[in-house]
């Protein structure tokens, strides 16, 4: 089905009808760093979309603590655990405190385009799809990377240390899937983790996030696991979002970049078998964690 035949057939359904269906079987899972303008963008969007049931857990909040807000008569139920729990870690909290069949997980600054949920709550609840993920547009409506590969060995080292002085070695490029662009659903390997949708039976299945990875690359490890157990991840076009990338994590580049190659670390012990391989992928990481630290700073300076 083309994406104009998509909008067709969205149009012919109710404000009401898209309201019920969505309200009864959703719960939104948001894990903020703080309050912004993005995050109440992303609330509103949500509630538009007929979620009724949003879970907001605050890891910027000093204060364990539990309060509400109101967006349109719907409550935004807000939990602080008190500490930075991590990005994995909080959504399973998010996750613990409720009950319905499917979930939204997203990043607070991303915003849901009009039918959006509705169409990747009809993709998983098909019974085929564990996981579907939306089209990822930047601000500028260029295309995110909305999936992409598990790369190789090989690969992840060329993306690793040239990606970054540039990102238009084929094994970048390869990795961040901009040589595909499917117009339907499409089974892929992993998603980003900036939106989707999951049903509640696979995500508990394979015990959630792993807590681990306090940020990045749990992403990659959920959709790793639910592959293992054949449980589909699928990549839905005909839904979008818009995101906004990671402003609490420009605040603190340095401190984001020490966490992202920590999950590199993790993800590779949980892959990689061969000790002198494992070594290998160690030293690299942790190389690359240097370079680009030096290369982030020249650029600034």
């Amino acid at each position: 089905m083309t994406s104009e035949s998509h909008d067709e057939a969205r149009s012919q359904v109710t404000s009401s009808e898209r309201t019920g269906r969505v309200g009864d079987d959703i719960t939104a899972v948001i894990v903020a760093f703080g309050s912004s303008e993005d995050l109440h963008r992303c609330l509103r969007t949500l509630v538009d979309e007929g979620v009724r049931e949003i879970i907001v857990v605050d890891n910027a909040d000093p204060f364990q603590r539990r309060y509400d807000e109101e967006i349109d008569g719907v409550r935004i139920q807000y939990y602080c655990p008190g500490r930075n729990l991590g990005y994995g870690r909080a959504v399973n909290l998010g996750v613990s405190l409720s009950t319905k069949p499917y979930l939204v997980i997203a990043n607070p600054d991303v915003e849901f385009s009009h039918g959006s949920v509705d169409v990747l709550l009809s993709t998983v609840q098909d019974g085929l799809v564990a996981l579907a993920a939306p089209k990822v547009l930047n601000e500028d409506g260029t295309r995110y990377p909305s999936f992409r590969e598990f790369p190789s060995l090989g690969a992840a080292a060329i993306h690793g240390i040239v990606g970054l002085f540039s990102q238009q070695t084929s094994a970048t490029r390869q990795y961040r899937g901009d040589l595909l662009d499917p117009v339907v659903t499409t089974k892929v390997p992993w998603v980003s983790g900036a939106a989707f949708l999951v049903s509640r039976r696979a995500f508990e299945a394979i015990g959630g996030f792993d807590s681990q990875y306090f940020l990045y690359l749990e992403d990659v490890d959920l959709c790793r696991r639910l592959r293992v157990r054949d449980l589909g991840v699928y990549y839905v076009p005909d839904a979008v979002v818009v995101h906004r990338q990671g402003s609490s994590s420009r605040l603190r580049p340095l401190r984001s970049r020490f966490q992202h190659h920590r999950s590199l670390w993790i993800y590779a012990r949980s892959t990689i078998v061969r000790m002198p391989l494992l070594l290998v992928s160690g030293v690299g990481t942790w190389v690359r964690f240097l370079l680009q630290s030096v290369v982030g700073h020249e650029k600034k300076s």
